[in-house]
């Protein structure tokens, strides 16, 4: 009776272990990245949230806007205060890299071309830091005549500036009602969309966050 395999029946075993992980790997590792990056993103979205209900106890107030943290124009020494006294910062990001912290970002569509950050005046007096656990936060506040009247903006960037630099990937926007505390995706959740060329998603993954919380912490997209 015949024991083991013959060579070429090993090749054909090896040869069909190879297609079958070719066709599942990749798709296993995406899945893998997406569950990481929201992982990350809630650990960052409950940070800023405990951070702003800490602000206000240590003021007695109920409202960030009540704090000495919000102004109605952006500040970088106030905001940058909030952010070294509320998080464990380990430095300063890099000012030179206006708004984010990588030079460009590509889109959900992931095309070749990246796309620049285009920035306001508010956008460039961010406060800007990387935290201990490898996150890098941009933060500002301001007034508005629209609801919310008294709101910040948090940009983040979960894994600071290493890959894959994708808006509503690892780099996304978050708003704060600074008068409610409430922490949301800027925008709605319908701007965040891989299937079309999406000016919102360039610009730090607009509605991204929204869209997560819609569907449980889950990036379905």
């Amino acid at each position: 009776m015949r024991k083991g395999l013959t060579i070429s029946e090993l090749l054909v075993a090896m040869t069909v272990i190879g297609v079958i992980a070719a066709l599942v790997v990749p798709g296993f590792l995406k899945d893998y990245h997406k569950k990481l990056y929201t992982t990350q993103l809630k650990k960052v979205y409950e940070m800023i949230y405990s951070s702003i209900e800490e602000a206000c106890g240590d003021y007695n107030v109920t409202a960030f806007s009540q704090t000495p943290y919000f102004t109605s124009t952006p500040s970088t020494t106030k905001q940058g205060e909030f952010l070294n006294t509320y998080f464990k910062v380990v430095k300063q990001a890099d000012t030179s890299i206006t708004g984010k912290f990588n030079s460009t970002y590509r889109s959900l569509t992931d095309t070749d071309t990246e796309q620049s950050w285009t920035t306001t005046g508010m956008e460039e007096s961010s406060a800007k830091v990387t935290l201990k656990g490898g996150e890098a936060l941009a933060f500002y506040c301001t007034s508005s005549n629209v609801a919310p009247k008294h709101r910040c903006y948090v940009t983040v960037d979960v894994n600071s500036t290493a890959g894959p630099n994708i808006g509503g990937r690892d780099m996304f926007r978050l708003q704060i009602d600074a008068d409610t505390n409430e922490v949301t995706g800027q925008s709605t959740w319908f701007q965040c969309r891989p299937d079309i060329a999406n000016p919102a998603a360039d610009t730090g993954g607009k509605g991204c966050l929204t869209r997560i919380m819609k569907d449980n912490w889950v990036m379905e997209y």
